[in-house]
């Protein structure tokens, strides 16, 4: 039996060669656990989210344990009172919303999200998967729980107990407050009239980097990005106040794009969100969950964009359109168009995650107004961020690079790569890196 702290919200047990578990799963933990057997029991305490540090981000490890662990199931462990949340938060993640098809982006969401969904036996007309495919909910019976010699024993909200023969090991899921929430306001710290300072550009798996995230800094009015797990604190770091950001922009809600959004909502409940206007009823739905109370949305400012329109948003002195990307599950793709003398020839675009497959969409069965919206949608744009990522559903960088426009600046994110192995135009974001537009 080995005992490993990855950190203070996560807290690994090595069984054996073939297993193990883990008591808490805040994101981007599974980075760290590596050279083990992964775990397969998650089990959980009371909170969910505190001081907003998400304590039960299940996506990534279902996910390993799915597609790279031969379709095993995770086990997830939790008070009864949690499971319907979590298996909520899990529902809207990889399954999607309840499509009620009254919308055109509505009807295109289900399109693109029943193409994209994981079949049966992985083949294309077999049932889609649901979430008892992925994991099975179990609860503590007395506040204990077995894995085979060890036992586990809930003796507080968020504390732990664990023994094996010939060992034991308390545990506690705890944030740990840092100078970081109490600093004072701070100047801005971002130079350059219009710029785009990037905290990190991985994607979920790599361990070198974090989730990608960064922040458009608009003549010191600052939008944030698919805000990562610690842009918060990394913001602060760098002399900024988390004041200074006016706006937050989520593409969708899978766990890697939102995962910083929820410290932000803890200190600044009126700061305004953006997302394509199909994409606002799973962030709505999602924020209920996490934080335990289904009109905490209503009191955001969640500010829907509608989509394939041109909408002036005055507070931040820019225009954004936004549309549907090709994805699993509603997730928006965005242009911004800003105001200011001397910017206005300047259009930015951000892909979020979608899949932009040119063979793909460019089939018969794929429906062609769909696929002009995707092959459009950079027409206008001088300078884009998109996120290259891996797997089915993101777009190849090298099968995008064919289609843009000799002029266009392109900068990759959503990836484990480098500029050392780079991709054959572009610039792939690093860690801290602040690039100058105008």
């Amino acid at each position: 039996m080995k005992y490993i702290p990855i950190n203070s919200l996560c807290h690994l047990f090595v069984i054996d060669e073939t297993s193990s578990f883990v008591i808490g799963s805040p994101p981007e933990w599974i980075k760290r656990a590596t050279g083990v057997p992964f775990p397969r029991h998650i089990l959980l305490g009371d909170s969910l989210l505190v001081n907003g540090c998400n304590f039960a981000e299940i996506e990534f490890p279902l996910y390993k344990n799915f597609f790279f662990n031969k379709l095993r199931k995770t086990e997830i462990v939790c008070p009864e009172e949690s499971t319907p949340r979590l298996a909520g938060i899990l529902a809207e993640a990889l399954l999607g919303p309840d499509y009620r098809l009254d919308s055109p982006g509505s009807v295109k969401a289900a399109y693109f999200g029943d193409i994209l969904a994981v079949r049966k036996n992985f083949d294309p007309s077999g049932e889609k998967l649901t979430l008892d495919d992925y994991a099975t909910f179990h609860t503590y019976e007395n506040d204990r729980f077995a894995i085979g010699d060890c036992a586990i024993r809930r003796v507080d909200r968020d504390a732990f107990h664990v023994t094996w023969p010939g060992g034991e090991q308390a545990v506690s899921l705890e944030y740990r407050e840092t100078s970081l929430d109490k600093r004072p306001a701070s100047p801005r710290a971002i130079p350059g009239a219009l710029s785009i300072f990037c905290f990190d550009s991985g994607d979920g798996f790599t361990p070198a980097k974090e989730c990608s995230s960064f922040i458009l800094n608009a003549g010191g009015r600052y939008i944030l990005f698919d805000p990562s797990l610690s842009s918060f604190d990394r913001l602060v770091e760098r002399g900024c106040d988390f004041r200074d950001v006016a706006a937050v922009f989520i593409s969708h809600v899978h766990a890697d794009h939102d995962q910083g959004l929820y410290r932000f909502l803890m200190y600044n409940k009126n700061i305004i969100i953006m997302t394509g206007e199909t994409v606002c009823e799973s962030l709505a739905h999602k924020i209920g969950l996490m934080v335990g109370d289904a009109n905490f949305a209503t009191q955001c400012r969640i500010t829907p964009i509608p989509l394939k329109q041109r909408t002036g948003v005055a507070e931040l002195g820019i225009d954004v359109y936004c549309d549907l990307g090709f994805h699993s599950i509603p997730s928006a793709m965005a242009k911004i168009y800003f105001h200011d003398a001397g910017l206005r020839d300047i259009v930015l675009a951000y892909s979020g995650d979608t899949l932009y497959d040119p063979v793909r969409i460019r089939s018969d069965s794929f429906n062609a107004v769909y696929r002009e919206d995707l092959l459009r949608f950079y027409d206008d744009a001088t300078h884009i961020i998109h996120e290259g990522g891996a797997g089915l559903i993101h777009t190849d960088p090298e099968d995008l690079i064919p289609f843009l426009a000799p002029g266009q600046e392109i900068y990759w994110m959503h990836t484990g790569r480098t500029n050392d192995d780079g991709f054959s135009r572009g610039h792939i974001l690093t860690r801290d890196e602040n690039i100058v537009i105008r």
